[in-house]
Order: structure tokens, then C-alpha cells, then sequence
């Protein structure tokens, strides 16, 4: 399974250059639209592109044009767990 990762170098001031914000749980977000968004989780610098799925009420991964920025800026690091 393919997963994204923050790289270490990577400064919360660099994400809000790029349009990130910080949320209330420390998490940076980017918010494509409503509910499509890529966040960056603080503890485990894992980066995912998500929607709210509705009918399932609850988040699922999708591709985003975003995730692939973060790529060409060398922030983000692909592995495959």
C-alpha cells in the first residue's frame, strides 16, 4: 500500500506558503473544496488526500492534484508499507 509522509526538513511555515493551515488538533489542511481536503497528520507526518463520503459517513483517500504539488516540491516521500 502506497503512503505519503512529510519529509523531516519540511517547516510549518512552508505548508502555509503553499496554502496549508494549521486546525485546532495541530493538523495542517488544505481544503480543495467542502469536502475534499489534504491533511498532514502532526504525529505521524502521514500526508492524505481525503473526501467525506456521505452515504459511508466517513473519510476516504482519493487522488488529489495537491498530494501531487507536495511531491514536486520535494516535501512529501512515497513508501510503500
Amino acid at each position: 500500500m502506497t503512503k505519503y509522509y512529510l519529509k523531516d526538513h519540511v517547516t510549518d511555515e512552508m505548508l502555509q506558503a503553499v496554502g496549508f493551515y494549521k486546525t485546532p488538533y495541530q493538523h495542517h489542511r488544505y481544503d480543495v473544496n467542502n469536502n475534499h481536503h489534504v491533511i498532514v497528520d502532526k504525529n505521524t507526518h502521514e500526508v492524505n488526500a481525503v473526501k467525506y463520503d456521505f452515504q459511508l459517513l466517513k473519510l476516504v483517500d482519493i487522488e488529489s492534484d495537491k498530494l501531487q504539488d507536495l511531491l514536486d516540491l520535494n516535501y512529501v516521500e512515497v513508501r510503500n508499507d
